[in-house]
């Protein structure tokens, strides 16, 4: 199983589990909440996936950004309890 795809299965869980998933770059901090993943999939679109080339990707607008190639994670990945949440 590649790296990129073992970071989506955990992503998927965290959120699954009520975790905010924190994206962070050198930049910037995308706070995802399992709030927003719901929005996603409302919306009949995914907000993480892997691509045809293994990459795990994340949505952004109407397209998706590449986070992680199939050995190598772009960003560093955390995740933290949900303000509200038990």
């Amino acid at each position: 199983m590649s790296l990129a795809q073992q970071t989506f299965d955990w992503i998927q869980d965290q959120l699954g589990n009520g975790r905010t998933v924190n994206l962070s770059t050198y930049l910037k901090t995308i706070q995802v909440t399992p709030r927003i993943a719901a929005e996603w999939d409302a919306a009949g679109r995914d907000l993480f996936k892997i691509g045809k080339d293994g990459c795990l990707y994340v949505g952004r607008g109407k397209n998706y950004d590449c986070i992680a190639y199939p050995d190598t994670i772009l960003c560093h990945v955390t995740s933290q309890a949900t303000i509200g949440s038990k």
